[in-house]
């Protein structure tokens, strides 16, 4: 199943850049619309994946937007977000002027919105949520160092990079928005990658707190706990008829398929 998400932006003279992260559990497909001249102009699509961040650097000039998601039927059910103002998009990769008026072979949504910033020469970031909800943040208004092209380093570094240039890559996204859950899961994988389990449980523990719902923050967590704190692995065993449970040292063959199934290590994908 694919989500389809849009997105409505009225248009300034300010430079800054929209991030569109997608925490829903299916991709995003965004398309960007923009008023020019007094005209609306509907653009689309862009594809964010499951668990990534994808930065549109072509409107730079966006600083108000709506938007609208919509998802494709999957088991009978589909979903959508969007209630107070009217445009047209289609289905296909397309280009709407006037696209508050009815266009041949559009349709009509109600957007969501608007979400405004003043700020220039940042990047601001919609969020689309588990819970169906969508979060809008400007890093910038929380802490404003940090120049534009630095910080899209910084996030191609933090998430795209492996060693100590992803660990500064995301620091320097963190001292910007100390509100990154994803830049601290993905410094935590580089510590625990590195044996450095203490940071790496803190930088999870962080995003957990941030974002109560990540579940690759537990799991990953779960793992540095286990490697770096003990030698054995606590599970309860329960009996029948029995309400109580134990702890038991599990033998080498359970700890190693515990590592193998649970491991966030190089293999495993950051966010």
């Amino acid at each position: 199943m694919l989500a389809v998400f849009f997105l409505l932006a009225s248009g300034s003279v300010a430079l800054a850049k929209i991030q569109f992260c997608n925490n829903f559990e299916h991709p995003i497909f965004v398309a960007l619309a923009f008023q020019q001249n007094g005209e609306w102009i509907t653009e689309g699509w862009l594809e964010v994946d499951v668990d990534k961040c994808v930065i549109d650097a072509k409107h730079a000039d966006v600083t108000s937007f709506y938007y609208y998601g919509e998802t494709n039927t999957f088991d009978k059910r589909q979903w959508s977000w969007g209630k107070d103002k009217e445009f047209s998009v289609k289905d296909d990769d397309f280009t709407l002027h006037g696209a508050d008026k009815s266009q041949p072979g559009a349709r009509f949504l109600k957007f969501s919105g608007p979400h405004s910033y003043k700020l220039p020469e940042t990047v601001v970031q919609l969020r689309f949520d588990p819970d169906l909800s969508t979060t809008f943040i400007v890093p910038s208004e929380n802490k404003g160092s940090g120049s534009e092209p630095a910080l899209d380093s910084a996030r191609d570094a933090c998430d795209n990079q492996s060693g100590e240039v992803a660990i500064t890559g995301c620091t320097t996204l963190i001292n910007n928005n100390p509100n990154d859950e994803a830049a601290y899961y993905n410094r935590g994988i580089e510590y625990a990658n590195k044996d450095d389990h203490d940071k790496a449980i803190a930088d999870f523990s962080k995003a957990i707190s941030i974002k109560p719902d990540y579940a690759r923050a537990y799991n990953s967590r779960g793992f540095s706990f286990y490697v770096g704190k003990d030698d054995y692995m606590p599970f309860p065993i329960t009996r029948r008829r029995s309400i109580s449970t134990r702890t038991c040292r599990a033998p080498s063959s359970i700890a190693a398929m515990s590592i193998a199934i649970s491991s966030p290590m190089r293999w495993r994908s950051k966010i």
